[in-house]
């Protein structure tokens, strides 16, 4: 997933989406979260720093 340059959230109630998009706009990661699962996710698109 290091590959991913942009990261859209759709924040909803209770189920979270997110997309990523590489460098060309092209879609390689689509998840559907529930709000609990959401940040564990997340925190693993970050890169290390």
């Amino acid at each position: 997933m290091n590959n991913i340059k942009t990261l859209g959230i759709d924040l909803a109630k209770n189920l979270f989406s997110l997309v990523g998009m590489n460098k060309h706009g092209k879609v390689v990661m689509r998840k559907r979260l529930s709000r609990k699962n959401n940040f564990p996710i997340l925190l693993s698109l970050i890169p290390a720093l």
